[in-house]
């Protein structure tokens, strides 16, 4: 089958590459080359090390580990081809096509075992669920964007990067870059630009994602119809305030989407392997778990974190020190600004990994042990290639997984009714943050995450203030919908009594309470914990109702149609009484999302999107006629989308020094700077700014204001939204000045050049 996708997808290709098609339409090409290009890569990587992993293991397992493998390798080999300045897109997009040829050609086919026997009915249900789950979501808010024009900031920084591994400015990193390498790769392929494939690719995170959650759920309860409302609340659910990115291409993104397999997966390892009551087996499982600790979370995060060598680094005697962060160490000024040389600590971080766990794996002896950490391994590794902080997150989370599940699995009930109790009160607490008690228990527990915040320190990490968190249930899913997940949550533990056991669902239960603690928590990236809740919302608030009827109304009736009998289980009929009223609005949270960005966002020839006509007019002007290295001046927001569609990064990638040991982007560091060039523009103020760009004489320099930068410039804080142009009081200086022509006049949308060369004498 996947042999077969293969060949369809490099037809189209070809084809593609013979005749004219329109760029949406080869934009949608893109979404199985996300798939097909690390599958492919991670399939001949096992065939070379003739590993037989297709009947260790089955069929769901041996694709999440193939296609991780893959990831790993793509992230790898661009950083090795980079590094010695060769052209990586171009090798590696060859490479990957020349593979999926041979894999086509020589792929055998799938031994009957590895078949996996898919009853006709659950077919349906599947094909219902992918359309109604991933398809009409997808639908409902991207066709409201014209392409490829789309909200967001994002992806705009996803493209500058991608330019510049192109063009070898850039050197990808192996944790957190492998995204960008496998975009470029798809975009090579394809002959696209990176921007259409990012308005047409989060329709695979839409589909994964159902798919993800159907086949979980299934697995818990044998119900066609329950897993698929399971994924359709959990899909459609994930529609507003900050989970309304899924309809953004993003790593975390794509994580979370792959997310439920990665559960599917380790829960069938450790459920074949259960534990006897021998005692020794049990010390094995508890050593399997702390190596699964140490080396996908302590050596890849502490080893490749600069934060750690600068924060902890002066504490420990530097033979260890050397030991942990060699590069590092040897050349400190260079891991400072980030530099090419320090980036050689992933490859040292990575190879001793391996080391650590080819040491650890033959210290084991159980072969389902064995099994299991290597999958475990391979997962977790592509998870930190993708997003180094969000693979901690995650590897986190399934850390917990099997802890749990090895170590209590006989208190298992008690340890969730415990967390819903503090997750329950953690969230009261933070309901009632207003009073006068609750604040101050509140200020005493948020003391406790400050260590905490030192292990990642990150100036640019979001810490949203309580009351914003409050809304989040209720914007992202309906206040009706919200209520009901809520109130599942906290009859979870107690309706255990009438409950089939789950291990699974009691898992995913303790995975959620943690996520919620975590989300209201005062840490960076707390919120990005939020991401886990549409996971459990969909299954949740709809198999503990099920169940609890289940065991009410055993009994059904049933329709005789001509030669048919129909059967409707009493059960299955009230539960969607239940679900009448958060299925029948299901779509208010992108209806709020859309309701609020149409009033921001929004014009009729771009429908809703983060750049206008104007930008992309510009963008490609500025492209066809202007050096990449020009320097641009304009407020941040309009930096960063001109940068990326246009090419010209050389602001963009400008950073300058905060403390005598970190650096930040120009554009954010130097904020003030900016300003003042362009309120009070002068020779004077340009040189001040220039200042910062070694060997600017020469350049050009574009200067572009437009609404945003005039109300940037104006101090709001909504500069971004679509807003009339505000005067200020230095604009007249670009229309009056000798020095500078005025190349772009449009709506109050204006570029001005000048070039440096053409100055002689300093103006006051």
């Amino acid at each position: 089958m996947i042999s077969v996708l293969s060949l369809i997808v490099l037809v189209f290709i070809a084809i593609g590459r013979i005749f004219s098609f329109p760029e949406v339409c080869l934009a949608f090409f893109s979404i199985p080359l996300f798939f097909l290009v690390p599958f492919t890569i991670g399939h001949h990587i096992l065939v070379i090390m003739k590993h037989k992993s297709d009947h260790a293991l089955n069929l769901s397992t041996v694709i999440m580990v193939k296609w991780s493998i893959g990831i790993l390798c793509l992230s790898v080999s661009y950083f090795l081809i980079s590094f010695i300045h060769l052209p990586a897109a171009v090798i590696i997009s060859a490479s990957s096509v020349v593979l999926m040829l041979i894999f086509i050609i020589f792929s055998p086919r799938w031994r009957n075992r590895d078949i996996i026997v898919v009853k006709n009915s659950t077919l349906i249900w599947f094909l219902i669920t992918i359309i109604v789950g991933g398809l009409f979501p997808f639908i409902y808010i991207r066709f409201r964007s014209v392409f490829p024009y789309q909200l967001g900031i994002d992806f705009a920084t996803h493209i500058i990067k991608i330019r510049d591994i192109e063009r070898g400015i850039y050197l990808p990193s192996i944790f957190n870059d492998c995204f960008e390498d496998l975009i470029l790769t798809i975009a090579m392929i394809l002959g696209l630009n990176p921007l259409s494939i990012f308005w047409a690719a989060p329709l695979l995170q839409y589909i994964l994602f159902s798919f993800g959650i159907f086949l979980l759920t299934y697995r818990l309860n044998r119900s066609c119809l329950l897993s698929f409302l399971s994924a359709i609340i959990s899909g459609w659910g994930f529609g507003g305030c900050m989970l309304m990115d899924m309809i953004l291409l993003l790593r975390r993104n794509m994580l979370m989407a792959t997310f439920p397999f990665a559960i599917n997966t380790l829960y069938g390892s450790f459920h074949n392997a259960k534990i006897s009551g021998n005692s020794d087996k049990l010390i094995q499982y508890k050593k399997v778990l702390n190596i699964f600790y140490i080396f996908p979370v302590i050596i890849p995060f502490v080893f490749s974190n600069y934060s750690f060598f600068c924060l902890y680094g002066q504490y420990i005697p530097q033979a260890i020190k050397f030991i942990i962060w060699p590069v590092f160490s040897i050349d400190p000024s260079d891991a400072y600004i980030g530099g090419d040389f320090s980036k050689l600590q992933d490859i040292y971080s990575l190879v001793f990994s391996i080391l650590v766990f080819i040491i650890l794996r033959k210290w084991l002896s159980a072969r389902e042990i064995d099994t299991t950490t290597i999958v475990l391994f391979i997962i977790t590794m592509s998870y930190y290639s993708l997003h180094f902080m969000m693979g901690l997150v995650i590897t986190v989370l399934l850390f917990l997984i099997i802890s749990v599940f090895q170590i209590m699995k006989n208190r298992i009930i008690l340890l969730s009714n415990i967390l819903s109790l503090v997750a329950g009160l953690y969230l009261l607490l933070n309901m009632a943050s207003g009073l006068l008690p609750a604040s101050l228990i509140l200020e005493q527990i948020n003391r406790i995450f400050i260590p905490f915040n030192a292990l990642y320190y990150d100036p640019s990490a979001y810490n949203f203030p309580f009351d914003w968190k409050k809304s989040f249930l209720e914007t992202m899913f309906g206040s009706t919908f919200a209520w009901l997940f809520l109130i599942n949550i906290v009859l979870f533990p107690f309706s255990s009594s009438i409950l089939f056991t789950y291990d699974l669902m009691f898992l995913l239960h303790i995975v959620t309470c943690v996520s919620i603690i975590a989300y209201f928590a005062p840490l960076s990236y707390s919120f990005r914990f939020a991401i886990f809740f549409a996971q459990s919302v969909g299954y949740f608030s709809v198999l503990i109702p099920f169940q609890i009827i289940k065991r009410i109304f055993k009994f059904s009736f049933g329709i005789r149609f001509q030669s048919h009998n129909f059967v409707f289980p009493v059960s299955e009929l009230l539960l969607l009484l239940i679900l009448y009223l958060p299925l029948s609005s299901i779509t208010s949270p992108y209806d709020i999302y859309i309701q609020y960005y149409s009033k921001i966002l929004y014009t009729p020839e771009t429908g809703l999107s983060s750049f206008f006509k104007w930008d992309l007019e510009v963008a490609r002007m500025l492209s066809e006629s202007f050096p990449r290295d020009s320097i641009l001046i304009t407020d941040p927001h309009t930096l960063v989308i001109i940068s990326a569609l246009s090419g010209l990064t050389e602001t963009y990638n400008r950073r300058i020094y905060t403390s005598s040991t970190t650096t930040a982007p120009l554009y954010v560091a130097g904020e003030d700077i900016l300003k003042q060039v362009l309120m009070n523009f002068s020779y004077r103020s340009l040189q001040d700014f220039l200042k910062y760009f070694p060997n600017s004489s020469g350049k050009q320099v574009i200067i572009i204001i437009n609404y945003r930068t005039s109300n940037w410039i104006n101090s709001d804080v909504d500069y971004s939204h679509l807003k009339p142009f505000r005067a200020f009081s230095g604009f007249e200086n670009f229309l009056n000045d000798p020095y500078i022509e005025k190349i772009y006049d449009k709506d109050n949308y204006y570029v001005f050049k000048m070039d440096l060369s053409t100055i002689s004498q300093p103006k006051c």
